[in-house]
C-alpha cells in the first residue's frame, strides 16, 4: 500500500480508503483502512507526494471513530496519537475540533469495555499519551484548538486523569464561575457535584473546596445567601462521614466563616452540620484518636464555634451565638460520657473551657469578654478595639426568679439617662406615695428646664431582641470537668481560672444552685481518697505530690467565702473543714488561712460552731515562716469580732496564746512578725474574761521566758562557735542590742499583764474638776521604781502660811457649821460635797466667839485644825504600757503640837476674826478671787504640753494634760484688810526680824522657801513602797531630780509618746476614667458605696471641738483640712484617715499640694478605685507611700481588695491573692490590710540621718501659745531622734519607745548620783530618808526634790 500511494494513482488510493471506512460493514476491513491512511498521511511511513492535509481525511475518522468495536477504536488512537505527536503544527481550530470529538468518541468506546481486559488498558494508555500530548501544547500555548472543548473532554473523564491534569482543569473552570457569567452558579455546582461528590482523590476535593471558598469570599456580601443555599447546603451535607481528615477540616473551615459572615436563618442550618462533625467521633463509636492530627477538624470545628459565639454575641439574631454556646457545651458532655475518644486531644477541651472561664456578666446581665480586645482577635489595643463594647448589648444571662431586671425595663432607663441626664421611669418607681405629686412636678421642672425639646422622649428608638443564656449547663459541664477530667492539662487550668471566675458574682449566682455541687467536687478532690489523686492523671509533672496538687484546689476553695449566703451552712462547714486540712499544706498554708479570716468574716454564724476546734487545731501546728504573717493577721483579725469568740472558755483563750507565742522568736520570724505576735498577745489578753486574766499570766510568762532563753543560748553557742575575735566582738554588741530589744517586747507584756490582770482602764487617766482643785498647786516628787515613774502630788495651799499651818482661806472657810440666815440649799449641798460629814469629822472649831460673826455653832471640845484642803494626795504612776492616776485622802486626824506658851491658833484668831462679808444670795462656797498671772510667771508656773503628765521642778511646773486639768480653777483666798494684819511697828524690831529671817532663809534650801502647807509628798510614798529592806541593787526607788532640765525634758518625752499606737493612713478615691494625680486629689466627693465605706472605717470627729487626746496625724483644727476627720481607735492604737475628699480643694492650689502634704507623707493608702482601670502605686507621687491596699468595688455588693506594695516590702507583705470581700465587711479588712501594711514598714523601715527635718511628723494639732508650741516641737524632734538617728534601736511601737525613755532616766540619776556602788554595799540599818531625799555628791546639806502644782 505504502508503494502504491507513491504512483500516481495514491490520491485514488487514499479516496478509495476513506470509501472503505465510511461504508465497509466488516470491522476488520475498517481497521485496515484506518491504519493505511493513517500510516501514508502522518505515520512513520509518510507518503510526501501525497497532496492530502490531515483536515481532508480528519472527517472520515470521525465516522470510524463512533464504530465501537474494540479494533477499530483501537486503531483510531493510534491514529490520533500519530496525528497530534507529528503533525500537531498542521492541524488549526477546527481540526482540532474534530480531534477532541474523535478523542471522545474514543474514550466513550474504550470506557464501555470490560474492566482490567488488555484491550481496555491498551487503548487508554494510547489515549492519555495523546492527552498528555495535547496537554503539552496546551501549557507551551501551541495549542490551538478550543480549550473550552478539551477541558469538557478532561472533565469528562477526570478520574481518568492525573490529579496535575485535574488540578489544571480545576483552575481553568474556576476563571469561569463568577457573577458575569449567566450559569456561574450551575457551574459551581456541577464543579462541586463532579469534582468534591465524586472524586475520591483528596487533592481534587481539597481544590474544588478551595475554589468554592473562594468564589464565596468574593461574592458573599451579594451572592453570600445564594451560594450556601443552592451549593453549600446541598454538596457539603454529611461531611462528618467523610473518611479523609483533610477534607473534613477544609469543610469546616468554609463553615465557620460562613456562619461568621451571614446573619440569616441559614446560619442555624451551617451550625447543624458543625456540630454533626463536633459529635461524629462519639456517634460512630470508632477506635479512640490517639493524636491530635487525627481530630484536626474537630478542632478546627471547636476554634471556629468559639470564634462565632464571641461574634455572634454582638450581632443580631443573638440567638445564633446561644446556639454555637450550646454545641460546644454538647461536645463536652458527649465527651465526658465517653472519654476514651478523645482522651489524648487536649486542645479541644482546653479551649471550650478557657472560652467559658474568660466570660464576665456585668451589672446589666449582660455577658461579655472584657479581655477581649476586637472580635477577631486583631487590631489589639488599636482605635477599633476601643470602640468596641466589651459586653453584648444582646445577650444576657438567666437569673433566679426575682433577681433578673427585665430587659426591656433596663433598656428604657439607659435611654433616657442618655437623652435626658435622669430616668424619669426610675424616679417615678421610687417615689413616696406622700411626696409624689410634689417630686414629680420638681422633676417635670427641671426636664423643662434642660430639655427643651421635651419631645424627644416620645421618639426613643425602637426596642431590640434580647437572647437569655442560662448558665446553669456551664456551671454542670465545669462540676463535672472537675469530677471526671483525668488530663492535668485540662484541670490544672480550670484549677488556676476559677478563682478569676469566681470573682464576677453575677456568673455563681446565674448558675442556680449548683454552688453546692462546686463546693462538693472541690472538697472531693481535696479529701476523696478514693479517686487515688494525682496518680491517675495524666500529662502530669514529675514527682507531683498529692499536697502539691492540692495546693491548686485550695486558691478555689478561698474564694467561695465571698458567696456564702448562696451556700447552705452544712456545705459552709464543709468548705472550713477542707481549709482547715489546708493549713498544714506546704504550698497553700497561708492561703488557707487567710481564706479562714475571710471565712470568720463572712460565715460568722457558722464559724461559731467550728472556731474551738479551729483554734485547737491551730495550737498544734508547728509555727512556719511561711504560715506566719497570715496567722497573726487572722488572730489580730479575729479581735475585732467578739461575736464569733463569746463562748470562748479559758481553753480556747490558752490555745490563743500557745499560737502567737511561737511566733515571737527573733531567730526564726523577722522583726514584723514577733512585734505582731507581741501585739496580739496583748490585746487578746484585754479580751480575755477579767476572771480568766490571772490564770494566763504565769502560762504567758513562763513561755516567753522560754523563748528568749532559747535565743540566748543560740546566740552563745553561735559566739563560741567564731574563731575571729574582732568578728566576734561586733557580733556580740549587733546580739545583745537584739537581746535587749526582744527582752524589752517581753518586759512591756508583762508590764500590761500587770496593770490589766484584775481590772481593765483606759491607758491615760483623765483628771476630773475636783481632783484638779485639790492638788493645784501643791508639792509634788517623783520616784523612779523598776519600770515605773511615781509621781506623787499633794494638796496644799496656794497662799502664804499663818501660825501653824492655817491660811485665810481655810480660816473662813473651815468653820464646822454654818447657819446663814439667808443660806441656800445649794450652798449647804455643796459644803457637805466638800466637806466631811458629822460622822466622821475632819475639822474641829473652839466656838466661843463663834457668835462674834454671826455664826452659830456647838459647843465641842477644843483642839487644833488642819486646812480643808489638805490631806489628798495624787499617786501618778507612769509605766510603759499607759498611765494611772489615784486620788486618795489620809482619814487620820492631823494633830500641830503647840508650845506651852503660845496661845492656840484658833484662840488668837478670833482676836483678829474678819466678818463675813460674803453676798448671801451668792450660793458658791468660794469667793471669786481674780488671779494674778504675773504672779504666777513669777512662781515659775507653766502649762503643760498637750499630751504630758504632771512634773514639777523648780523652773517649770507642769500640771498634767488637759484631761487631768478640769474646767474649775482652783480656790483663791480673799485679800485681807489691813486691820487682819499683826504688825510690829517698833524698827528695831522690824531690823531684828529682817536679820533673823536673812540668817534663817540661808539655811533653807531653795526649794523649801517656796514650800507650801499640806503633807510631804515624802510621807505618801514612805506609806506606800517602804517595807523595811528595799534591796541593794538598781532597782530601788530613785527621787528623780526634778529642778534638772534634763529630767524635765526626759519626762515631757515620755508624756509626749503615747501608750497607744498611733497610725495615720491615706484614703483616696479614683473616679471613672481617672488617671492622673491632680485627677484624683481633686476629688471632693465620690460613689455611695465609697460614702458608706468610709463610715465603716471609723468614727467622725469634728475638728474644731476634738479632744486633745485624739490623734488626728497633723491635720489642722482651724478648717484648712476640713471640717470632719475619721478615725478609730481600739485598746492599744489610734487610727486616722487623711480621707482626700474630706479636705478642702482650694483654687489658689490646683495641684492640691494641701491634701499632698499629708496624703503623700503616709506609709500607707487606702484606694477606692471605680476607674475601671488597675491602679499604679507610683500614680499619686510620694516619698513615704509604700503600700497601697487598692479597692475595687464590683457587683452584688462584692469587692476585690489586693495589696500592693515596692519591692523593697515584698518580703514582709507577702504573695497576696485578690480577696472577695462584701461591703458589709470591707472596712475592716482594708483596715485591717493598711494597720498591718503600717506596721510592716515602722518595724522595717531604713534609718534616717538625724539633720533630715523634711518630713517631720505634724505635731501642732491645736492652737497654743507660742512657747508651748516651742516646746512641743522640741519633744517631737527627741521622739524623731530616738527613732530615726544612726545608730538606731529596732521600732515595735510606742510602748517600748516609753520603756526605753524610763531607762534613760535611770541612768540619768545615776549618773548625777556619782558613786553607784554604794547601793551594792550591805548595810545593817537603813536610812530611808535616802528614798524620800536627794543628797549632794559633796555630802552637804540635804535637799528635798518637792515642788509646787
Amino acid at each position: 500500500m505504502h508503494c502504491l500511494a507513491g504512483t500516481h494513482v495514491g490520491n485514488s488510493g487514499v479516496r478509495v480508503l476513506c470509501h472503505l471506512i465510511e461504508k465497509a460493514p466488516d470491522p476488520q476491513i475498517v481497521r485496515g483502512a484506518v491504519f493505511f491512511l493513517t500510516t501514508v498521511l502522518w505515520g512513520s511511513k509518510k507518503v510526501s507526494s501525497l497532496n492530502c492535509t490531515p483536515f481532508a481525511v480528519l472527517p472520515t475518522l470521525y465516522k470510524a471513530s463512533q464504530n465501537s468495536h474494540v479494533l477499530v477504536v483501537f486503531e483510531v488512537a493510534l491514529g490520533i496519537q500519530k496525528l497530534v505527536t507529528r503533525s500537531s503544527f498542521e492541524l488549526y481550530l477546527h481540526s482540532w475540533n474534530i480531534v477532541i470529538e474523535m478523542l471522545i468518541n474514543a474514550f466513550r468506546s474504550t470506557i464501555c469495555l470490560e474492566d482490567d481486559s488488555t484491550e481496555k488498558t491498551t487503548i487508554l494508555s494510547v489515549l492519555m499519551d495523546t492527552m498528555d500530548t495535547i496537554e503539552q501544547l496546551v501549557e507551551k500555548q501551541e495549542f490551538r484548538g478550543s480549550l473550552e472543548r478539551f477541558y469538557f473532554l478532561v472533565d469528562l473523564y477526570s478520574h481518568l486523569w492525573p490529579e496535575d491534569s485535574v488540578v489544571k482543569l480545576l483552575d481553568y473552570q474556576a476563571k469561569i464561575i463568577n457573577p458575569f457569567h449567566p450559569l456561574w452558579l450551575v457551574n459551581l455546582r456541577a464543579l462541586l457535584s463532579h469534582h468534591y461528590c465524586l472524586d475520591t482523590r483528596t487533592s481534587i476535593k481539597m481544590k474544588a473546596l478551595t475554589i468554592l471558598t473562594n468564589v464565596y469570599s468574593n461574592n458573599r456580601h451579594m451572592y453570600g445567601r445564594d451560594i450556601v443555599k443552592t451549593v453549600v447546603l446541598i454538596h457539603l451535607e454529611g461531611v462528618e462521614k467523610e473518611t479523609d481528615v483533610r477534607v473534613r477540616t477544609a469543610v469546616v473551615n468554609l463553615l465557620i466563616q460562613i456562619a461568621d459572615t451571614q446573619e440569616s436563618e441559614i446560619v442555624l442550618d451551617v451550625l447543624s452540620i458543625l456540630e454533626k462533625v463536633v459529635t461524629a467521633p462519639y456517634k460512630r463509636n470508632g477506635k479512640p484518636l490517639v493524636q491530635e492530627s487525627e481530630a484536626t477538624d474537630i478542632v478546627a470545628a471547636v476554634e471556629g464555634l468559639i470564634k462565632v459565639y464571641k461574634v455572634k454575641m454582638f450581632e443580631l439574631p443573638s440567638s445564633h451565638a446561644v446556639v454555637a454556646y450550646r454545641i460546644l457545651l454538647s461536645f463536652l458532655e458527649y465527651h465526658y460520657c465517653n472519654q476514651i475518644i478523645l482522651e489524648r486531644v487536649t486542645r479541644i477541651r482546653y479551649q471550650i473551657l478557657e472560652m467559658i472561664l474568660e466570660m464576665r456578666v456585668n451589672s446589666k446581665y449582660q455577658i461579655g469578654f472584657p479581655g477581649l480586645n476586637i472580635k477577631d482577635g486583631k487590631d489589639e489595643g488599636g482605635l477599633v478595639s476601643f470602640l468596641l463594647p466589651c459586653f453584648s448589648p444582646y445577650l444576657t444571662v438567666d437569673h433566679k426568679p426575682g433577681q433578673k431586671l427585665s430587659a426591656a425595663h433596663r433598656e428604657r432607663e439607659q435611654q433616657e439617662e442618655e437623652l435626658l441626664g435622669f430616668s424619669p421611669t426610675r424616679i417615678h418607681n421610687v417615689l413616696t406615695k406622700g411626696r409624689k405629686h410634689e417630686l414629680v412636678k420638681s422633676s417635670e421642672e427641671t426636664v423643662k428646664e434642660n430639655t427643651p425639646h421635651i419631645a424627644a422622649v416620645e421618639s426613643l428608638p425602637p426596642k431590640f431582641e434580647v437572647t437569655s443564656l442560662s448558665l446553669i449547663e456551664t456551671a454542670k459541664i465545669i462540676i463535672t470537668s472537675l469530677n471526671k477530667e483525668k488530663d492535668w492539662i485540662v484541670l490544672c487550668f480550670i484549677l488556676q481560672r476559677l478563682p478569676q471566675a469566681l470573682q464576677n458574682k453575677i456568673v455563681v449566682l446565674s448558675q442556680g444552685d449548683t454552688d453546692t455541687f462546686l463546693v462538693s467536687a472541690l472538697c472531693d478532690l481535696v479529701a476523696d481518697k478514693s479517686r487515688n489523686l494525682p496518680d491517675c492523671l495524666y500529662n502530669k509533672p514529675a514527682r507531683f505530690s498529692r499536697s502539691a496538687f492540692q495546693g491548686y484546689v485550695y486558691p478555689v476553695l478561698a474564694m467561695l467565702a465571698s458567696h456564702h449566703l448562696h451556700l447552705d451552712c452544712d456545705i459552709q462547714q464543709k468548705v472550713i473543714r477542707c481549709l482547715q486540712m489546708g493549713i498544714i499544706n506546704r504550698y497553700a498554708g497561708p492561703l488557707c488561712i487567710s481564706a479562714l479570716t475571710l471565712c470568720v468574716l463572712e460565715m460568722q454564724d457558722t464559724v461559731i460552731k467550728q472556731l474551738p476546734g479551729l483554734i485547737l487545731h491551730f495550737s498544734k501546728i508547728s509555727a512556719t515562716v511561711q504560715n506566719s504573717r497570715p496567722m497573726m493577721e487572722f488572730l489580730s483579725t479575729l479581735l475585732h469580732f467578739p461575736k464569733v469568740y463569746a463562748n470562748f472558755v479559758s481553753e480556747q483563750y490558752k490555745s490563743v496564746f500557745a499560737i502567737a507565742i511561737p511566733y515571737t522568736n527573733p531567730l526564726k520570724f523577722n522583726q514584723y512578725i514577733v512585734s505582731l505576735a507581741y501585739h496580739v498577745i496583748a490585746m487578746w489578753f484585754l479580751k480575755c474574761r477579767l476572771p480568766c486574766r490571772k490564770g494566763f499570766v504565769t502560762f504567758i510568762s513562763k513561755h516567753l521566758n522560754l523563748v528568749l532563753k532559747n535565743m540566748s543560748e543560740a546566740f552563745k553557742s553561735k559566739h563560741l562557735s567564731r574563731t575571729e575575735p574582732e568578728k566576734s566582738k561586733k557580733d556580740e554588741d549587733k546580739e545583745n542590742s537584739m537581746k535587749q530589744f526582744f527582752s524589752d517586747l517581753r518586759e512591756t507584756i508583762v508590764d500590761l499583764m500587770a496593770r490589766h490582770t484584775f481590772a481593765s482602764c483606759t491607758p491615760l487617766p483623765k483628771r476630773d474638776s475636783v481632783a484638779d482643785m485639790l492638788v493645784s498647786r501643791g508639792q509634788s516628787a517623783t520616784w523612779l521604781i523598776g519600770n515605773k515613774l511615781v509621781t506623787i502630788t499633794t494638796s496644799g495651799c496656794s497662799q502664804r502660811l499663818l501660825q501653824n499651818g492655817l491660811c485665810d482661806k481655810c480660816y473662813q472657810l473651815c468653820n464646822k457649821k454654818y447657819d446663814y440666815s439667808s443660806s441656800t440649799g445649794l450652798k449647804e449641798r455643796t459644803k457637805e460635797n466638800l466637806f466631811p460629814s458629822d460622822d466622821h469629822p475632819v475639822h474641829s472649831y473652839s466656838g466661843e466667839n463663834a457668835s462674834n460673826s454671826g455664826i452659830k455653832n456647838t459647843q465641842t471640845e477644843p483642839h487644833l485644825c488642819a486646812c480643808w484642803c489638805q490631806r489628798w494626795a495624787e499617786i501618778y504612776v507612769r509605766q510603759p504600757t499607759g498611765n494611772v492616776s489615784w486620788i486618795m485622802r489620809i482619814q487620820n486626824e492631823l494633830t500641830l503640837m503647840t508650845s506651852e506658851g503660845e496661845l492656840p491658833l484658833l484662840k488668837l484668831s478670833d482676836l483678829y476674826a474678819p466678818r463675813a462679808f460674803q453676798d448671801q444670795n451668792d450660793s458658791s462656797v468660794f469667793y471669786d478671787i481674780r488671779v494674778d498671772d504675773d504672779k504666777d510667771m513669777k512662781n515659775g508656773s507653766r502649762r503643760s504640753i498637750p499630751g504630758s503628765s504632771h512634773v514639777s521642778s523648780s523652773s517649770c511646773t507642769c500640771t498634767g494634760d488637759d484631761e487631768r486639768r478640769g474646767s474649775m480653777l482652783s480656790p483663791q483666798p480673799m485679800q485681807r484688810n489691813r486691820g487682819h494684819s499683826i504688825s510690829d511697828m517698833n524698827p528695831a524690831s522690824c531690823r531684828v526680824h529682817a536679820e533673823v529671817a536673812a540668817v534663817t532663809n540661808a539655811n533653807i534650801p531653795a526649794s523649801d522657801k517656796n514650800t507650801k502647807g499640806g503633807i510631804s509628798p515624802s510621807f505618801v510614798f514612805l506609806q506606800l513602797y517602804y517595807h523595811g529592806k528595799m534591796g541593794n541593787d538598781d532597782d530601788r526607788p530613785l527621787l528623780l531630780p526634778t529642778d534638772q532640765i534634763e529630767i524635765q525634758r526626759a519626762l515631757r518625752v515620755i508624756d509626749f509618746i503615747r501608750p497607744q499606737e498611733t497610725h495615720k493612713i491615706g484614703v483616696l478615691y479614683v473616679g471613672k476614667g481617672q488617671t492622673t494625680e491632680q485627677q484624683i486629689l481633686k476629688n471632693t466627693f465620690g460613689s455611695l458605696r465609697y460614702m458608706i465605706f468610709l463610715q465603716g472605717l471609723g468614727s467622725v470627729v469634728e475638728l474644731r471641738t476634738v479632744s486633745r487626746d485624739v490623734f488626728l496625724g497633723g491635720l489642722d483644727t482651724n478648717g484648712t483640712d476640713g471640717q470632719i476627720a475619721y478615725i478609730w481607735q481600739d485598746d492599744m492604737m489610734q487610727v486616722v484617715f487623711h480621707v482626700s475628699t474630706l479636705i478642702p480643694t482650694k483654687d489658689s492650689d490646683p495641684n492640691c499640694i494641701g491634701k499632698k502634704r499629708h496624703i503623700g507623707n503616709n506609709y500607707v493608702t487606702i484606694v477606692y478605685n471605680e476607674s475601671n482601670r488597675p491602679y499604679s502605686i507610683g500614680t499619686v507621687k510620694g516619698q513615704f507611700n509604700h503600700t497601697v491596699v487598692e479597692v475595687t468595688p464590683g457587683e452584688h455588693s462584692i469587692n476585690t481588695v489586693s495589696v500592693l506594695c515596692r519591692p523593697e516590702l515584698k518580703e514582709y507583705v507577702g504573695i497576696d491573692t485578690h480577696r472577695l470581700v462584701s461591703d458589709d465587711n470591707l472596712p475592716i479588712v482594708v483596715r485591717q490590710l493598711a494597720l498591718h501594711a503600717d506596721l510592716q514598714y515602722l518595724t522595717q523601715m531604713t534609718p534616717i540621718p538625724s539633720n533630715s527635718s523634711t518630713h517631720l511628723p505634724p505635731l501642732h494639732q491645736h492652737q497654743q501659745a507660742i512657747q508651748e508650741e516651742q516646746e512641743v516641737l522640741e519633744l517631737a524632734s527627741v521622739v524623731w531622734e530616738s527613732l530615726y538617728h544612726l545608730p538606731f534601736s529596732p521600732y515595735a511601737g510606742n510602748w517600748i519607745e516609753r520603756l526605753r525613755k524610763i531607762r534613760k532616766i535611770r541612768e540619768i540619776v545615776l549618773q548625777d548620783i556619782g558613786n553607784r556602788s554604794k547601793w551594792e554595799k550591805p548595810r545593817e540599818l537603813i536610812d530611808f530618808t535616802d528614798l524620800v531625799v536627794r543628797k549632794s555628791r559633796t555630802g552637804g546639806s540635804e535637799h528635798r526634790i518637792y515642788s509646787t502644782e
